[in-house]
């Protein structure tokens, strides 16, 4: 979390580049899914959907917002920017 209330993610390990990525505004999020001490941690895909005013981001393919569930790690907010990295 920075200062300004909005989220900073790094994911690195992409074929060829690393993703930056920042969420704010009505921010929310679960990780548990994905927390290394009980699962595995590694993305191998995602979704990425606009609904309702906001921007979701979840590890799974080909989902949609009432498929979201405990079982996936996903972002959620109403703003969202990122930036590719090439390797």
């Amino acid at each position: 979390m920075l200062r300004d209330g909005s989220l900073h993610l790094i994911f690195d390990g992409i074929w060829g580049c690393k993703i930056e990525m920042w969420f704010w505004g009505d921010l929310g999020y679960d990780t548990e899914s994905r927390n290394p001490e009980f699962e595995d941690p590694y993305w191998f895909d995602s979704t990425l959907i606009m609904q309702n005013g906001f921007i979701y981001l979840v590890d799974g393919e080909d989902m949609t917002v009432d498929e979201i569930t405990l079982e996936y790690c996903y972002f959620k907010a109403r703003h969202m920017k990122y930036k590719i990295i090439p390797n």
